[in-house]
């Protein structure tokens, strides 16, 4: 397993795995790093901005429940919607 701070760098050079791993580990503090969901958002999002869809079903999922983001609510569902629907739109359902 590659260490955070390996992560980190890949994932800060564009590779949407890495990040997405980062995210996990924040996000369950696991692998020697401590729970941070904020931290753990803040990788999600980045992987979800490189076009990883369990990230952003992952960060969706966050703003949900409230973990390290500040988002609004049904803002956040609709998004999870979207993507564990594989983008079908809500007026579509």
């Amino acid at each position: 397993a590659m260490k955070l701070e390996a992560l980190a760098d890949a994932a800060e050079k564009g590779n949407p795995e890495a990040a997405l791993e980062a995210a996990v580990r924040y996000g369950f503090g696991i692998r020697g790093v401590k729970e941070d969901w904020k931290e753990s958002y803040v990788w999600a999002s980045q992987a979800a901005k490189e076009g990883n869809e369990d990230a952003l079903a992952a960060k969706a999922e966050m703003e949900v429940r409230g973990l390290g983001a500040m988002e609004e609510g049904q803002a956040a569902v609709r998004q999870r919607r979207s993507a564990v629907c594989g983008g079908i739109r809500e007026n579509d359902v």
